[in-house]
């Protein structure tokens, strides 16, 4: 089940994150990068941003979020899915709702950034039409990384 965020889902969701980051060796790095997830409801809320999450059975399996860059443009963020439950449909799911909110919300790009080592998470984006724009080399975390950004028009 797809749900809007709620102030007791702040832990879970950063347990989430940090297992997925987990299976690449990376950290979550709460006072940098990931600040964001210290107050979810707080980053992501009225018609600027969205926070979701996918429940199963009252635990929280997934999560996405949409932040607007500006009238036209959006960024899809924080599109994390428990590994256990991955290619059984609810990335489309979460992504939808994000698309939805996007058309509701007059945007007409789709912009993200993604770590190039998260290859399954970028063959979802190429399938879903996102386009490469630029690969960045980074030094400014725990330890030197790279970022893909990428861009798809909202149809």
């Amino acid at each position: 089940m797809i749900r809007t965020f709620q102030d007791n889902d702040q832990i879970p969701i950063k347990e989430l994150i940090r297992a997925c980051y987990a299976e690449y060796d990376y950290q979550l790095d709460i006072n940098g990068y990931d600040k964001d997830i210290e107050n979810i409801g707080e980053n992501y809320n009225g018609n600027k941003a969205c926070f979701w999450v996918f429940e199963n059975n009252s635990i929280i399996i997934a999560c996405i979020a949409i932040n607007a860059i500006d009238s036209k443009n959006a960024e899809l963020k924080r599109f994390y899915i428990d590994k256990s439950y991955r290619g059984k449909g609810i990335a489309d799911e979460l992504y939808n709702e994000v698309i939805n909110w996007c058309k509701e919300n007059k945007k007409i790009f789709l912009h993200l950034k993604t770590d190039v080592n998260f290859t399954r998470a970028i063959n979802f984006y190429k399938r879903k039409g996102f386009l490469l724009q630029k690969t960045e080399h980074k030094n400014d975390y725990l330890e030197p990384y790279s970022v893909h950004f990428y861009k798809n028009k909202i149809v």
